[in-house]
C-alpha cells in the first residue's frame, strides 16, 4: 500500500474530511502490448471493485497483509481499467427517536360455516374432521359409511386454509388476495335414513345437496391484508448517554452492483453519467451488453432482456424499501418464496395482490424523450425467506448504445430494522 496506493481526495485531519459513504470512480486507458496472461494485484481502504472494460474481475475489502492477486488473459490493445473506491463510514453510538410501532395485524381470517339439515349422527361435528382438518366426512342416520364429504380442494398461492377444531369456522391464513375452493360431494339416498346435510353456507356462498348422488364445487373470495408502512427516522442524534437506546437502521439486502456476478447472465457496469439521480445510477447501474465494443457504437440493441437472481435473502418479515432507476423501462418480479428463491419453479408470474406470489414493480425511465423520471422508491411488505428477483429490462430503439442511447438498471433493496445499543 505505501508503495503504490493513491487517493481521490487529499489527506486531512479535519472532521468530515474522510468522504465516507461516497463512491469514487477512477479510470485509466492502458495499452496491453501482447496477448497473454496478466497478473493483477490490489488492496483497498476500505472497499474497491476492479473492472476491466466494464467487466468486474475483482473485489476487495481489506488493506492489510499481502495483496489480492488474480491472473487473467487479456488481448493486446488499449483497455479501460476502472476502480470504484469507497470509504466505509464509522458511526458513533447515538440515541435516535424510536419508530412508531407497527400495529399488530393478524394474517388469519375466520369465516363461519353454517350447516342446514345436518344429520344428528354427525354431532358433535368436529369429530367428523380429517387429521389435517381439510375434510369433513358426514353420515346419514344409517350406519358408519360416509355419505357426504365437504373438502378444501385448493387455495391461491400465498394462502392456506383449514377448518377449526369444532368445524364451525373456515380459517384462512396468509396476507395475499385470492380464493379458496371447496367441494361438497355426496352419495346419499334421502329416502333411506335421511341425508347427511342439506346445504352448507360460508360467507354468502352455498353448497346444496340435490338428488341421490353428485357434487358441487365453489370458491369463496379472500381479500388481501394491507400492512401499513412503519414510520421510522434515519436521522442520528449524537448523545453522551451510555444507556440503552432503540431505533431503526436501514440494512441492505440486495443491490445490482454487489450482485453483478450472481445473475443468471453476464452483466457489465455502465459508464458513469450525469443527470437526475445520476449518482444512484452511476453507483448501482448494470446492463446485459458490453458498452465498450465496436458493435455498441453502431447498434442500439433494442429489445427485452431478462435478468434473474436466485436465493436473495429477506431476513425479517416487514416492510422493505425498493429503489429503482432504469434506462429505458423495467418490470421487477420478486417472488418464488415457496421455492426457496429458485428460478423457474413453474408457478407463473402472478401478482400477489391478485392471488399470485410475486411483488411486481413497473418503472418507466422517461416521462417523455430526454426527461428522466429519476429514482423511484417503493415500499412493499415481504415475509422472511429467500426470493428470486427477476428483471425484465426493455431497451427502446434509437441511437447506438454507446452513442446517445444507453441501457442501464440500478436497484437497491433495504429493510428497516429495530436496533438496540
Amino acid at each position: 500500500m505505501n508503495r503504490h496506493a493513491i487517493s481521490p481526495v487529499p489527506p486531512s485531519n479535519a472532521p468530515g474530511s474522510d468522504f465516507a459513504g461516497i463512491e469514487h470512480t477512477m479510470e485509466w486507458e492502458e495499452d496491453f502490448p501482447h496477448d497473454g496472461e496478466y497478473t493483477f494485484k490490489y488492496l483497498a481502504d476500505n472497499v474497491a471493485d476492479f473492472y476491466l472494460d466494464n467487466e468486474l474481475i475483482g473485489r476487495t475489502k481489506r488493506f492489510k497483509g499481502s495483496p489480492d492477486k488474480l491472473k487473467k488473459f487479456v488481448k493486446s490493445g488499449v483497455h479501460r481499467i476502472r476502480i470504484d473506491l469507497e470509504n466505509i463510514p464509522i458511526y458513533e453510538k447515538v440515541i435516535i427517536q424510536p419508530p412508531l410501532p407497527t400495529p399488530e395485524i393478524s394474517a388469519k381470517r375466520e369465516y363461519t360455516v353454517q350447516y342446514e339439515g345436518l344429520n344428528r349422527a354427525n354431532n358433535p361435528i368436529g369429530r367428523r374432521l380429517s387429521g389435517n382438518k381439510k375434510i369433513l366426512r358426514l353420515l346419514d342416520g344409517d350406519g358408519n359409511d360416509i355419505n357426504a364429504s365437504f373438502r378444501i380442494v385448493s387455495t391461491s398461492p400465498g394462502l392456506k386454509a383449514k377448518f377449526s377444531d369444532d368445524a364451525s369456522k373456515l380459517i384462512v391464513s396468509g396476507q395475499s388476495k385470492g380464493d379458496v375452493t371447496l367441494r361438497l360431494k355426496w352419495d346419499d339416498n334421502p329416502r333411506t335414513a335421511g341425508v347427511a346435510v342439506k346445504n352448507i353456507k360460508i360467507d354468502g356462498t352455498q353448497w346444496t345437496q340435490s338428488g341421490k348422488k353428485g357434487s358441487t364445487e365453489k370458491k369463496i373470495k379472500v381479500n388481501a391484508i394491507k400492512v401499513p408502512a412503519t414510520e421510522s427516522s434515519e436521522q442520528r442524534t449524537p448523545s453522551k448517554s451510555q444507556g440503552s437506546s432503540q431505533g431503526s437502521v436501514l440494512e441492505e439486502v440486495f443491490n445490482t452492483k454487489e450482485f453483478i456476478n450472481k445473475a443468471d447472465r453476464k452483466l457489465w457496469r455502465i459508464n458513469p453519467n450525469a443527470g437526475r439521480d445520476g449518482d444512484f445510477l452511476s453507483k448501482f447501474g448494470v446492463l446485459p451488453i458490453n458498452p465498450d465494443t465496436s458493435k455498441a457504437q453502431t447498434d442500439d440493441f433494442a429489445g427485452n432482456y431478462v435478468i434473474r437472481w436466485e436465493y436473495v435473502d429477506f431476513p425479517i418479515s416487514g416492510n422493505y424499501s425498493i429503489e429503482t432507476m432504469v434506462d429505458d423501462d423495467v418490470t421487477l418480479y420478486i417472488g418464488n418464496r415457496a421455492g426457496g428463491g429458485r428460478m423457474a419453479i413453474g408457478n407463473g408470474l402472478g401478482d400477489i395482490e391478485n392471488g399470485g406470489d410475486e411483488v411486481i414493480i413497473r418503472k418507466k425511465g422517461f416521462s417523455s424523450p430526454g426527461r428522466s423520471t429519476g429514482k423511484s422508491i417503493d415500499t412493499r411488505y415481504f415475509d422472511a425467506g429467500k426470493y428470486r428477483i427477476r428483471a425484465e429490462l426493455k431497451q427502446i430503439r434509437g441511437k447506438p448504445l454507446s452513442s446517445g442511447n444507453p441501457m442501464a438498471l440500478a436497484v437497491r433493496i433495504r429493510a428497516t430494522f429495530k436496533e438496540k445499543k
